[in-house]
């Protein structure tokens, strides 16, 4: 193992100044550190005091927005207003195009047994009873193929 010589005396004043810049510097670290973290947190109350305020304003944009959509929302779906009319000597009347008696008479539906072409069961493949109509598309073109009449005698 080695050896080492004996410690060299320093001087006293050496000694002082080192002892001096070393305390020195504790006290600057740690007022340095009190100062950083008090700015920290000065920092965060204002970083926090900033995001309510925009989440404040965002809110109420969203609000107006939705308020803004509604109206519009109404407006697409509200009916349409009465015209007025285009010459002032004629009035628009108020009164509905029919009444109610009219309206119900138009709405009831048409009951095809009471007709009497066609047959009760409302189909009419279902008529047993051939038509005129029916011997005339038969026959074809009823010039064609003349029938006797009944006024023509024979003597």
């Amino acid at each position: 193992m080695r050896e080492y010589p004996p410690p060299v005396k320093v001087s006293p004043v050496i000694k002082f100044f080192r002892y001096t810049f070393l305390i020195s510097g504790i006290f600057y670290g740690a007022l340095k550190l009190q100062f950083l973290k008090t700015l920290k947190a000065s920092r965060a109350d204002d970083r926090a005091r900033r995001i309510a305020a925009r989440d404040a304003r965002l809110m109420e944009e969203r609000i107006l927005a939705a308020e803004r959509d509604f109206q519009q929302i109404v407006e697409i779906f509200a009916p349409p207003q009465r015209p007025q009319s285009p010459r002032p000597d004629v009035k628009v009347s108020d009164q509905p195009l029919l009444t109610s008696m009219q309206y119900d008479v138009y709405q009831k539906p048409i009951d095809l047994s009471i007709q009497g072409d066609l047959p009760k069961s409302g189909n009419p493949l279902d008529n047993p009873e051939p038509s005129p109509q029916d011997d005339l598309r038969k026959s074809g073109n009823p010039m064609e193929n003349p029938e006797p009449s009944s006024d023509t005698s024979e003597d």
